[in-house]
C-alpha cells in the first residue's frame, strides 16, 4: 500500500512551485477566501449548494470540483458556470506552455489533476471571485489542492472506505486524511453522520481539531429545524442524505460570511427554542433540543464538539440507501410500471446498449448511479446517429 505520508512536499508543494512558475505567491493563494471540503460521500454536492447558496446572497464564486460530467470545463466554475470555452483554452495555453518552458527535465510536467488544480488556482487568482469553494480530490492532507494555509471554514462529509491503497485500509487512517485539511484558528463543520463507524471518526476529526487548534462543529441532521419561513420544507426532507449535505452546506455558508464578517445572517434562518441554551466548547451539546443556524455569533447555534460517546448515536447511512436495485425500483414504482428500468454497473454495458436502441422512437431515459457512468452515457446519447 502506498504512503500518503511519503511526501508532502512532492504533493502539495509540488503544486505551489508549479503556481510558482506562473508567477503566483503564497500571498496570493492567501488572498483567496476558501471554502474547502473533504469526504466520502456527499463533498461534491455539497460544495454546489454551498456555492449555489453564497452565489443567491450576491457574491461572486468560484467553483473547483472533480470528475466532471461531459467536459473538462465543468470542473472550473465561475458564478454557478463552467469556465467558457474562450477562457478556458486561454488560461489552459498560458498555464501549459508557462509550465513547460520552465521544466527542470524532460518529464517535469504536472499529471492530469494536478495540473488542472494548477490551473483552476490560478485561474481564482486572476478572475477574483468573492469565494472559492474548492472539492478534495482524494484525501484531503496530501491532496493537490491543500495549499491554503488559511483557510477559514472546512467541510468534512461522510465518511467511510475509500481509496485504500492511498489513504489507509483503517478508518481512523481514512479520518486522519480527511481532517488534514483543517487549518489552526479555522471553524471546522462536520455532518455528524458517517457511514462507517460515526464514534471513531468523530474522535479522529475531534483530535485533529484539537492539535492544529481548530474549532469543530457538528451541523444538525435535520432539515425540519430550520425556519423556512414562507417555504416551510415537507417532512419528507427528514434526516435524507439530501438533507444531511444541504444542512452542512447551510452551516459552511454562513459560518464563511461570519467569517469574513460579510453578513451577519443567512436568508435560511433557525429559530431556538426557549429553553436552548448557548453551547460552550466544554459542554456535550447532544442533549440540546437545538442546533442550528442563527444570526447571533456560531458559539451559540452550533455543537461543539469537544469529546465523544456512544449515547443517542444513530448511523443513518446504510449500504441499502445505496443499493442499485432499491433505486430501481424506485424508478419502476414512480413511473407506475410504463417504463422499462434498466440498470448498468460499467462504461461497457452502456456503450452496448444503444446498440440496442431504435432509432426511429423516442425514449424517455432515467440513468443513475456513478457519475462516470451518467457522464459516458450522456456522450453516448449525445453522439449517437
Amino acid at each position: 500500500m502506498a504512503d500518503p505520508g511519503k511526501s508532502k512536499e512532492v504533493q502539495v508543494d509540488q503544486v505551489l512551485h508549479y503556481l510558482g512558475l506562473l508567477g503566483v505567491t503564497l500571498d496570493d493563494i492567501k488572498k483567496l477566501n476558501v471554502i474547502h471540503i473533504s469526504g466520502t460521500k456527499g463533498k461534491g454536492s455539497t460544495c454546489a449548494y454551498c456555492e449555489s447558496i453564497l452565489r443567491s446572497h450576491g457574491y461572486s464564486t468560484g467553483f473547483f470540483s472533480s470528475p466532471h460530467l461531459i467536459e473538462v470545463r465543468e470542473r472550473i466554475k465561475l458564478n454557478g458556470q463552467p469556465i467558457s470555452y474562450e477562457k478556458f483554452t486561454s488560461y489552459f495555453w498560458t498555464v501549459y506552455n508557462a509550465l513547460y518552458a520552465n521544466r527542470s527535465h524532460p518529464e517535469d510536467m504536472p499529471a492530469y489533476f494536478k495540473f488542472l488544480t494548477v490551473m483552476s488556482f490560478y485561474v481564482f487568482v486572476k478572475e477574483k471571485p468573492d469565494v472559492c469553494i474548492v472539492e478534495v480530490g482524494i484525501g484531503g492532507l496530501y491532496d493537490n489542492t491543500n495549499i491554503v494555509p488559511n483557510t477559514a471554514v472546512v467541510g468534512i462529509t461522510s465518511l467511510g472506505y475509500d481509496h485504500i491503497q492511498v489513504l489507509g485500509n483503517t478508518i481512523e487512517q481514512i479520518a486522519v486524511q480527511k481532517a488534514g485539511i483543517m487549518k489552526p484558528h479555522c471553524i471546522a463543520v462536520t455532518s455528524g453522520l458517517h457511514s462507517t463507524d460515526t464514534i471513531r471518526c468523530k474522535q479522529v476529526l475531534l483530535d485533529t481539531s484539537k492539535s492544529v487548534n481548530c474549532v469543530l462543529v457538528e451541523a444538525p441532521a435535520n432539515l425540519l429545524n430550520y425556519n423556512w419561513k414562507e417555504q416551510p420544507l415537507e417532512q419528507d426532507w427528514n434526516n435524507t442524505i439530501k438533507s444531511v449535505n444541504i444542512s452542512l452546506a447551510i452551516q459552511l455558508a454562513f459560518l464563511w460570511m461570519f467569517k469574513m464578517n460579510k453578513s451577519a445572517s443567512v436568508n435560511i434562518n433557525s429559530e431556538p427554542d426557549d429553553t436552548s441554551k448557548p453551547i460552550s466548547p466544554h459542554t456535550d451539546g447532544r442533549n440540546q433540543k437545538h442546533n442550528s443556524i442563527r444570526t447571533s455569533p456560531p458559539q451559540s447555534s452550533l455543537n461543539w464538539l469537544d469529546n465523544v460517546d456512544s449515547h443517542n448515536m444513530t448511523n443513518t447511512y446504510t449500504d441499502k440507501l445505496n443499493n442499485v436495485q432499491k433505486i430501481s425500483n424506485i424508478a419502476q414504482s414512480l413511473s407506475a410500471g410504463k417504463s422499462k428500468v434498466l440498470t448498468f454497473t460499467n462504461v461497457l454495458d452502456t456503450y452496448n446498449f444503444r446498440h440496442e436502441l431504435d432509432p426511429s422512437k423516442e425514449y424517455h431515459i432515467l440513468v443513475t448511479g456513478s457519475l462516470h457512468l451518467v457522464g459516458a452515457f450522456l456522450n453516448v446519447l449525445s453522439n449517437y446517429d
